[in-house]
């Protein structure tokens, strides 16, 4: 957080269908000032921006275009200072793989430039499955002291997961009234 702007920035990455849930976390998200959101132009998109109340700014591009680095040219009124928005580049390929070859090019020709990073500098993959390859692949060219990984914890492994699993478990064993007695005793021994 810097303290001089109170600015606080965060990225939520990886969606794409927009699930109902995400509909709603996004229309909550855009009614925050200063929110600011960035998609890849694909099928349907306006459609489903369309949904959540948002409409589709191509920032002056060409449609399909909108993988180009964005250099954070645009001013945003903020408490009355002007500043420019967050500068942001997206990597599109077919498969996690191109995209961490990508940023390892990325990479590559800064520290060849000299160019240095700095902690306002971030890397977001959508899926916590590229974290080791982009750890491999890519950030082993940087001093481990120089860059943190944050990642949230899946859903999946929580231990409430596991209980909506066992419970959906002993539903899908009713029979005239009557539950697995196995089934019940998983769910009643869930930690």
């Amino acid at each position: 957080m810097d303290t001089d702007r109170n600015l606080l920035f965060g990225v939520l990455a990886g969606f794409f269908g927009l699930t109902p849930a995400e509909q709603m976390l996004v229309r909550k998200i855009a009614g925050l000032d200063g929110a600011a959101f960035f998609f890849i132009e694909g099928p349907r998109l306006r459609d489903r921006l369309e949904r959540v109340g948002l409409e589709w700014d191509d920032g002056g591009k060409d449609e399909g275009k909108r993988t180009e680095e964005d250099g954070g040219e645009r001013i945003k009124e903020n408490g009355g200072v002007k500043r420019a928005g967050p500068r942001v580049r997206l990597t599109e390929s077919p498969d996690a793989h191109g995209q961490v070859f990508a940023v390892a090019a990325e990479l590559r020709d800064r520290l060849a430039a000299n160019h240095p990073f700095d902690e306002r500098e971030v890397i977001v993959v959508s899926q916590p499955d590229t974290l080791f390859p982009l750890l491999h692949q890519a950030l082993h060219q940087l001093p481990e002291a120089s860059y943190n990984i944050s990642l949230g914890y899946p859903l999946e492994r929580t231990p409430l997961e596991g209980l909506f699993h066992r419970l959906h478990e002993l539903a899908a064993t009713e029979r005239i009234g009557r539950l697995s007695v196995d089934a019940y005793l998983r769910v009643m021994l869930h930690p």
